[in-house]
């Protein structure tokens, strides 16, 4: 069912005025640069970095992977954390303390 859908997509495209593909394949290398190799790095600084915002600089390679690596998993490690480090209660005292249940 997917490979019809891109087939369709690609299509669709295809028949569009303005070279949507173009588009399409800036956007996909684009969101993909922090993850390639270091020439996709530093042209993806040069123009998002220093053209668009005026920085000066990267972000150190290293500090940057943890960036990366922490928006995308850094919600997930934090509910397993809270899992771990504060099983649900039990019992008939299950709630209290919390603000959305008042203790009678």
């Amino acid at each position: 069912m997917e490979k019809d859908f891109l087939g369709r997509d690609e299509a669709a495209c295809r028949d569009q005025p303005g070279r949507p593909q173009t588009y399409l394949k800036w956007h996909a290398i684009d969101d993909a640069a922090p993850w390639l190799s270091k020439a996709f790095v530093d042209e993806n600084f040069a123009f998002n970095g220093k053209r668009l915002t005026g920085r000066r600089r990267a972000k150190p390679r290293g500090s940057a992977c943890v960036s990366l690596v922490d928006g995308s998993i850094g919600e997930d490690l934090g509910r397993a954390y809270v899992g771990d480090a504060y099983p649900p209660r039990q019992g008939p005292d299950r709630g209290a303390g919390r603000g959305d249940q008042p203790r009678l």
